[in-house]
């Protein structure tokens, strides 16, 4: 049986915190010192032997008989334990915790005997011990929250008969409290008894002091079940006894979806949205529910019928926007967010989103603004001093970049330094781009690894091939195991053309993830491409296809591997498939080669033009089209 936490707190920490754990331990003072030595003496004791074997003569008979309240104190009845409503609104009451008045119990040596061996069993944490001590007290008292604590430690233990007789024994006793419903349905349906749920959801609907609450508690207590089917027949039976409401509505919503039935989701959705017609939950849910059928266009469309209904709700609209993002329309999405700042010009979030949306546009202007501003809030400081350096970065202002990097502090403080030490080197100044990079690794000494790794590729920007080699050398002495740096290394060794190394890191790195589709594929491409040995290139780029069968740069692997085995027809439809998934200046070469060998020259010249276009200074593309008698200029195509 699941213990969730959301609706059943630890319970050691509940009795720990409880006021009743106080007042029973001050009902020891005085001339107890015998009592209080056995306690200390069971604590000290292994936990061999069975607590519940210590005979109660052990506690000492001379104990206190003066009446002491055992229950909580009265104040704390509107202080309930976090529950399943720990989800709900802020404005909403808290659930009655326990009964309207308190016994006044008599001490005697039982008694003690039981609550000072639960104490002890659930700092042992042995929760099953603890409850037979727990409801023995709670009988002997018939007080509330010893009940519920014998309840609790029954969940803890996953004993569902316990947990049931321990639940009813609590409602027994303050038929009124909410909490002690809501954990008895918790109990039922937690031992999937469906039929014996429903006086039990009832009695939550009807002790809740507001009808959406009561639904809210119920929906969170169906979802235990396991069958979507049945959950949605209990809520469902709920709403006809109870009468229909905007908040159960869509609960049960989310329940028919779940359960797989999306026309009911949608119909009960629409119910809900009619009821509350400024609610803009519903019609959330109803887009999500087009999202999550892969329907993008269509929810986006949906919310724009909403808004031409005249609906400017600022969550729908957020919405709207990120699906915008979602479906790469990143100007459209942008306006979307510059429309909220006019209103509210002062949210973070949104600042931050569309300072990120203008650098994706490259509109590094608008995106200064923008983070300057939300940096000016005071709010999410950090990381618009952070972007702030992307953007000078990305704009080539180096200087003011690595300025802006410098200014980052906390969490983002290591990135910072890392795309600093990357514009020295950039500005020429790689010795002290390097020295900084040392510095990292001797103050974090837990991210040398991949502080190696962030060196040599810094090196490789700035075409220091030969020292990359040399930091990759001494990283792997270090850390000879480690896969990321045995994999940069081999790639290095591919630009070197190095197979030896290339193949023996490759190897090294599969021997210890076998399933490791990037090294599969870089060991399989490299064979293919600089040595004859393709039947064992096919077994390796074969498995990490069979990895990852829609990776592009595998497919491009196999496409190339076909192409050299000298079967360009079947390369063709990896090629093109790769290529419609990725653009990028090789793969383009590649198909470009392949329809080169297969006489279809025109369209060989027309897909490498396009990749010229867009990368102008690819040297691989370069290289192939120089190979060929054909004369493309970059720009050509545009």
């Amino acid at each position: 049986m699941k213990f969730p936490n959301n609706i059943m707190p630890n319970v050691t920490t509940f009795w720990r915190q409880d006021g009743f754990r106080a007042k029973t331990l001050r009902a020891l003072n005085g001339d107890h010192g015998r009592t209080i030595l056995w306690l200390s003496l069971i604590l000290l004791l292994g936990a061999d032997a069975s607590l519940a074997s210590f005979p109660a003569a052990g506690l000492g008979q001379q104990a206190n008989s003066d009446p002491t309240l055992l229950a909580r104190e009265s104040q704390q009845q509107g202080q309930p334990q976090q529950a399943a409503s720990d989800q709900l609104s802020d404005d909403e009451p808290a659930l009655s915790a326990g009964p309207a008045t308190e016994p006044v119990v008599e001490f005697d040596a039982d008694l003690l005997y039981d609550v000072l061996v639960a104490e002890v069993a659930m700092q042992r944490d042995r929760p099953l011990d603890a409850f037979p001590h727990f409801l023995a007290a709670a009988r002997h008292t018939s007080d509330p929250v010893l009940a519920e604590l014998a309840t609790r430690a029954a969940i803890a233990g996953k004993d569902q008969a316990r947990a049931e007789e321990a639940a009813a024994f609590w409602v027994s006793l303050v038929p009124d409290s909410l909490q002690a419903r809501q954990v008895a349905a918790y109990v039922i349906l937690e031992g999937g008894k469906v039929d014996q749920a429903m006086p039990y959801l009832r009695a939550v609907m009807e002790h809740s002091p507001q009808r959406r609450q009561g639904y809210l508690h119920c929906a969170r207590l169906v979802a235990r079940l396991d069958d979507p089917l049945q959950r949605l027949e209990l809520m469902r039976a709920l709403i006809d006894e109870f009468g229909e409401d905007p908040d159960a509505l869509l609960a049960i919503a989310g329940l028919a979806a779940g359960a797989d039935r999306p026309d009911e989701a949608r119909e009960f959705a629409n119910r809900a949205a009619a009821q509350r017609p400024a609610w803009s939950r519903p019609r959330q849910f109803l887009v999500q529910m087009l999202v999550s059928e892969g329907r993008i266009d269509a929810a986006i469309a949906e919310l724009e019928r909403y808004f031409s209904q005249g609906s400017n709700d600022q969550e729908l609209r957020t919405l709207y926007a990120q699906l915008l993002i979602e479906d790469e329309r990143y100007e459209d999405a942008r306006k979307v967010f510059a429309s909220l700042l006019e209103s509210h010009p002062q949210m973070p979030g949104v600042l931050f989103a569309v300072g990120v949306l203008s650098l994706q546009l490259e509109d590094y202007q608008g995106a200064r603004e923008y983070l300057l501003r939300l940096r000016e809030t005071g709010k999410r400081k950090q990381d618009a001093t952070f972007m702030l350096g992307e953007v000078e970065e990305a704009a080539g202002q180096l200087e003011q970049a690595r300025d802006w990097y410098a200014k980052v502090r906390g969490d983002k403080a290591l990135d910072a330094q890392i795309r600093i030490a990357s514009v020295e080197a950039r500005l020429g100044q790689l010795e002290r781009a390097r020295e900084r990079l040392q510095r990292l690794r001797d103050d974090a000494p837990e991210q040398r690894a991949g502080l190696y790794l962030v060196e040599g590729e810094i090196l490789r920007e700035v075409d220091q091939l030969p020292s990359a080699m040399a930091v990759y050398d001494a990283a792997l002495a270090e850390f000879p195991d480690n896969l990321d740096l045995l994999y940069a290394r081999a790639l290095l060794a591919a630009t070197l053309q190095r197979v030896d190394v290339l193949e023996r890191d490759l190897r090294r790195v599969l021997s210890m993830d076998p399933n490791h589709a990037d090294a599969l594929n870089a060991l399989g491409y490299t064979l293919a491409d600089q040595t004859d040995r393709l039947d064992e290139a096919q077994g390796f780029i074969a498995r990490a296809l069979e990895l990852e069968p829609e990776q592009p740069a595998i497919l491009d692997s196999m496409g190339w591997l076909l192409y050299r085995m000298g079967k360009p027809k079947e390369a063709e439809g990896y090629l093109r498939k790769a290529l419609k998934q990725l653009s990028d200046g090789e793969i383009a070469a590649h198909l470009g080669e392949v329809l080169w060998a297969l006489g279809r020259r025109d369209e060989a010249r027309q897909v490498w033009q396009q990749a010229l276009d867009e990368f102008p200074d690819h040297d691989y593309l370069l290289r192939v089209i120089k190979r060929h008698p054909v004369s493309l200029a970059p720009g050509a195509g545009s």
